[in-house]
């Protein structure tokens, strides 16, 4: 997808994990997202950024900036949601 100039349009990659169940579920953090424009790979694995949480129902006043590398587990309390960002690099 491009903008009006012909550049490409990127944005953030989300996770959304939910737990419906009545006890914890352990849930593996997937690989980094591939990003291919025009059929190109532009933008792969990076051991350098990881998965953000950015919500978890079950701690709202978690502390920020958790980060989880990709293959890391994560257990989701019981009847709740979560929310990851793969960071991107600034720009």
């Amino acid at each position: 997808v491009q903008d009006e100039q012909g550049n490409a349009i990127q944005d953030d990659t989300l996770l959304m994990l939910l737990n419906a169940h009545d006890e914890p579920v352990t849930f593996t953090l997937p690989p980094a997202p591939i990003v291919v424009a025009n059929g190109v790979v532009e933008e792969s694995a990076d051991s350098s950024r990881a998965w953000e949480l950015l919500l978890d129902t079950a701690t709202p006043d978690a502390e920020e900036n958790q980060t989880f590398a990709p293959g890391d587990t994560y257990v989701l309390q019981s009847r709740t949601l979560t929310l990851f960002r793969w960071q991107t690099p600034a720009s």
